[in-house]
């Protein structure tokens, strides 16, 4: 029954003459009218975020990984050659040298390399010591295949001659399964047999764009070319993959729509066309009591394709999420719904073996509710359209580092939920929000096998948000403690420090084998308010790799500072959460 069916119901005919009974069930309809205003929110309040539709979808995310780097091995013939016999016997004094083929600097960059020696006594010695500054000096600036020589020569008059030659590459050819994507490859081998001089950047740029090719594994050999003096042949093998599936069972869901959670993914690699790649996933979740799998659904469907030759991609995504709590939640017959798409655009600006940047951008469609009773509850219809950045960088103190960041806006178009409308997940939220967030990782090499991994996030915004737009802290990657979202706010911050040992154990089968212990904390905070919600969990954990292509972790998290919504287990007298998962790929 709603409010409109109450009112009318109070209107019927046979209460319209004043009598007590009608006076009495004026009264009861009041008192109903009023219940139902009171009991909306404080319903909508007992729903916990975490098995909201729109919220659900953020708990599936995974801590991102760097791009892979492909090794590249040079031929060292094309080092060049050393002094000759007796070449310190051999003394002169220089009046001057000469540095022919080099184009690409002044020679007034080059002269402090022979400066002070110019009217001095010299050996043959010394001009291959200048020849070897030569040489550093283009490979400090990323010319790996040029180098300076001292060639056969009649000194006159002090005068002596060093050949530069700038390497490059002439010849570009392919072994393997290269025929996928031969229109991408032919491109990528353009560019750098282009680049005379060729610069480690430039050839590092190209080949790593080859390896970000759906399904693709590149590796490459440079040689010397037989026949023509400074110039490389460049050889790629090509391994393409045409299918990955993966299976993973995990339990990290919360009590509510889950813990247990089963998810598998089908990807294809340019079977439909070159320079595309497909993925399907399924998740579903059951709860500890049965093995009714009924809780939760979620299907998701993303469409990549790579444009052009500098590895510009534009992504698709669609996805649908069902949730149906149950637990305590089980007799309010709650029913969640979320829909959405979004459309993105990434472009690598930097693709190096040691650093990578690239910039994104994204428009966003979301649709979402939940009905409680069969009644509407609230309703939100988000539009978006997002900027940002991704990179990660791996330094010389022998760790790697990982950023992206990100500004969100709300967008009032097709068919958007108005402001602080009253079927909103939360009744004062904006639609046309701004907020920024971002995340940060850090895995640093300790020596002893040790490593440690450093984990930061962030959100601000200017106004109050609904609920999928709200930070949460809580789940597999921080908060490990406890059910995805357990707290959640318009402003947010969380950290996470892992430590970890990685021992190089001799056992049949088994490829990786790691000991960690960790410690995160969170908090959020409402816009407008000054009330801050905390967590804290700590925990250790195994993580192994088996098969070359199965993973599996299981941990122990113990919260800290508040009562999780988890379901808890009695582990030495603490009382934390048991999680497993495992995941194979084929």
């Amino acid at each position: 029954m709603t409010d409109q069916d109450i009112y009318k119901d109070c209107r019927h005919p046979k209460w319209a003459k004043e009598t007590p009974a009608r006076r009495l069930y004026v009264v009861a309809c009041l008192i109903a009218i009023l219940f139902v205003l009171i009991a909306t929110p404080t319903w909508a309040q007992q729903v916990p975020s975490g098995v909201e539709a729109d919220r659900l979808e953020n708990s599936f995310d995974r801590v991102p990984s760097p791009r892979s780097e492909p090794a590249v091995s040079t031929d060292d013939a094309a080092e060049p050659a050393g002094p000759a016999d007796k070449a310190d016997e051999i003394l002169f004094v220089l009046g001057g040298l000469t540095i022919d083929g080099a184009t690409v600097y002044d020679p007034s960059e080059l002269l402090p390399y022979y400066e002070e020696k110019l009217g001095q006594e010299v050996s043959f010695n010394d001009i291959y010591e200048i020849a070897g500054m030569i040489t550093a000096h283009y490979r400090a600036d990323g010319y790996f295949l040029s180098r300076a020589i001292v060639p056969p020569q009649r000194i006159s008059g002090g005068i002596v001659r060093i050949q530069v030659i700038e390497g490059y590459v002439d010849s570009v050819s392919f072994e393997g399964g290269a025929d996928t994507h031969i229109v991408y490859l032919n491109d990528y081998a353009a560019s750098i047999m282009e680049a005379r001089p060729l610069k480690m950047g430039v050839l590092e740029r190209y080949l790593l764009l080859a390896n970000d090719l759906p399904g693709v594994d590149a590796r490459s050999v440079i040689r010397p070319s037989p026949s023509r003096p400074g110039a490389s042949e460049l050889v790629l093998v090509i391994e393409q993959e045409a299918f990955e599936t993966s299976f993973s069972l995990d339990n990290f869901g919360s009590r509510f729509v889950g813990p247990y959670r089963a998810r598998t993914s089908v990807s294809q690699f340019s079977n439909l066309w070159s320079g595309s790649e497909s993925t399907l996933s399924y998740l579903t979740s059951a709860g500890s009591e049965g093995a009714d799998w009924s809780e939760l659904d979620f299907v998701d469907l993303v469409h990549t394709e790579h444009i052009g030759s500098e590895g510009i991609q534009i992504t698709g995504r669609a996805s649908l999420v069902r949730s149906e709590p149950g637990a305590t939640l089980n007799d309010l017959e709650i029913q969640s719904r979320s829909v959405s798409a979004e459309l993105s655009v990434s472009y690598p600006v930097i693709r190096s073996r040691s650093l990578s940047l690239s910039v994104e951008g994204a428009f966003g469609y979301r649709d979402s509710y939940t009905d409680l009773l069969g009644e509407r509850l609230f309703e939100d219809k988000i539009r978006t359209v997002e900027a940002g950045f991704t990179a990660d960088y791996a330094d010389s103190l022998n760790g790697l580092t990982l950023i992206h960041a990100a500004v969100t806006k709300g967008l009032p178009i097709l068919g958007h939920s108005e402001n602080a409308s009253n079927t909103l997940s939360r009744a004062d939220a904006s639609t046309d929000f701004l907020k920024f967030s971002g995340e940060a990782y850090r895995v640093q090499h300790l020596p002893e096998d040790f490593s440690m991994m450093l984990t930061a996030m962030g959100q601000v915004s200017n106004s109050s948000l609904v609920s999928g737009e709200e930070f949460g802290v809580g789940g597999s990657v921080i908060g490990r403690g406890y059910s995805p979202s357990e707290i959640t706010g318009d402003h947010g911050v969380a950290t996470a420090i892992e430590l970890r040992w990685s021992p190089e154990l001799d056992v049949p089968h088994l490829d990786s084998f790691q000991l960690f212990g960790f410690y995160d904390f969170g908090a959020v905070l409402n816009y407008g308010t000054d009330d801050m919600d905390t967590l804290a969990s700590a925990g250790l954990g195994v993580r192994s790799r088996v098969l070359n292509n199965v993973d599996a972790s299981i941990l122990f998290g113990q919260p800290l500072t508040r009562n999780s919504d988890a379901r808890t287990d009695d582990f030495l007298g603490l009382d934390g959460r048991w999680l497993f998962e495992i995941n194979a790929t084929y």
